[in-house]
């Protein structure tokens, strides 16, 4: 929907198995009659902003009303914005993004009212302000669901989504958008494969169990780390959604220390069986009295319910946080040799080393190491890596500890398990402000291990 700049093309290919004909390219129609917004586009294909904004000025004046009102409003916006990549002055670009936005506020009283929120998006894009582009961008959809325009909206979004963006918050939060409210977005074998894709590569989270309803665990998943709880809330009152999904959209808000919300969303779901009550009172107490929750949870382990595993993982990490080391260490020993899913065993092994590492026993972390090849351990992203660089630290010295961190390969944007050791090799701490909440919090439950055993750091950008 965007008009159309400049005088070259491309054609973007994936491999050289193909063969290209002839390529025709219309910027217009045949029609004999000429469209009143062909001469401001040829001003504005060729750079010329200045004439394009009074012509474009002059049709939006000339036809109140009519679509070719609210089309030269929305080019006229569109105008001002690139004009303000053209400028180096701060205070001009300013002027241009405030003269943008006001073109694209006067679209509210047109036929094109999505296009309202479509060319703010545009002005936020250019801002770098990607949370205030998706509030743009989902609220277009929310209020304009059956609008006429809806396809072009759609069809918007779909180009963010393969448009190549450094900043993984922006695509995530689009993303989340696409996958919630465009009907058949896998319907385009590129978009399935860039969404399947992204799936495979954002982090694992040991409470998200895996669904027939893909879209909705990739929402699920996203809201939990874009911190998105009123996005898992409306999931959860979806009447369509699978249990499954409304239990881990449930333990994501409580992963996120929402416990009002996670209180209120609990009390929506009607259907409890027995043992999810059960389940759910257990964490409640956990919340109070983490050692008597998790007596009562621990002998409801042995039947291997995915339910049942989160939840002592979850309540493992009350009791560090409480500093109930001694117990935590005995009973999580008790319970290492059942045969608990690969995936969420590592994460009890976690607690397990920060629970001996807290009580400086460090004798027995030999043996938990050993159960992981070195390769595993020796990348950044792996679970017991920054544990394993503080337990070489204290057993080996200070010089084979930072040899270790030293390996942590530099990435913009480190993932949970890696951001710790970033911050301890790195002096630049500018990829903490690109961090998610949940980020942030396994920083700083790191960084309270990293003070107590080695020494104090004393900023925290």
């Amino acid at each position: 929907h965007l008009p159309l700049k400049g005088n070259h093309f491309a054609v973007a290919n994936s491999d050289e198995n193909f063969n290209i004909t002839l390529i025709d390219i219309f910027s217009s129609s045949y029609n004999v009659l000429v469209n009143c917004l062909t001469i401001a586009d040829a001003f504005y294909a060729n750079d010329d902003f200045d004439t394009a904004i009074k012509e474009y000025q002059k049709i939006a004046f000339s036809f109140p009303g009519r679509i070719e009102e609210s089309e030269a409003i929305f080019r006229l916006g569109i105008t001002y914005l690139e004009k303000s990549k053209n400028v180096k002055s701060k205070d001009l670009k300013s002027l241009y993004f405030e003269y943008s936005l006001k073109e694209f506020e006067r679209l509210s009283n047109t036929f094109a009212k999505p296009l309202e929120y479509l060319g703010k998006s545009l002005v936020y894009f250019e801002l770098k302000d990607f949370v205030e582009e998706a509030k743009c961008l989902e609220l277009m959809i929310r209020r304009h669901i059956n609008h006429p325009l809806i396809t072009t909206l759609y069809e918007h979004l779909v180009y963010r989504i393969h448009q190549h963006v450094n900043e993984k918050e922006s695509i995530y939060r689009i993303i989340l958008i696409a996958v919630r409210f465009i009907p058949n977005i896998l319907e385009k074998s590129n978009t399935k494969k860039l969404i399947l894709n992204l799936n495979t590569q954002i982090e694992k989270l040991y409470f998200i169990e895996e669904t027939d309803n893909f879209l909705t665990t990739l929402s699920i998943k996203l809201s939990y780390i874009l911190n998105k709880k009123e996005t898992l809330s409306e999931i959860i009152e979806d009447k369509n959604i699978s249990r499954k999904d409304s239990l881990n959209a449930i333990f994501s808000i409580l992963l996120l220390d929402d416990y009002i919300t996670f209180e209120n969303e609990l009390k929506k779901i009607n259907d409890l069986n027995e043992k999810e009550t059960n389940i759910f009172l257990i964490i409640n107490k956990s919340l109070i009295n983490p050692v008597e929750a998790f007596n009562e949870i621990l002998p409801l382990l042995n039947d291997q319910d995915f339910n049942i595993i989160r939840t002592v993982i979850f309540i493992s990490e009350k009791l560090l946080q409480t500093k109930n080391f001694e117990f935590l260490i005995n009973k999580l020993e008790e319970i290492k040799n059942l045969k608990i899913f690969e995936n969420h065993k590592i994460y009890l092994d976690r607690i397990l080393t920060k629970a001996y590492l807290y009580s400086k026993k460090l004798q027995p972390l030999s043996k938990i190491f050993e159960n992981y090849p070195f390769e595993e351990i020796d990348n950044q992203n792996h679970p017991l890596h920054f544990l394993y660089g503080i337990w070489l630290y204290k057993n080996e010295g200070k010089d084979i500890a930072n040899a270790f961190f030293n390996n942590s390969i530099n990435v913009s944007h480190p993932k949970s398990f890696a951001i710790s050791s970033h911050f301890i090799k790195n002096k630049n701490k500018n990829f903490i402000k690109k961090a998610f909440y949940f980020e942030k919090k396994q920083l700083l439950e790191d960084l309270s291990l990293y003070n107590t055993l080695i020494k104090k750091i004393k900023t925290l950008n």
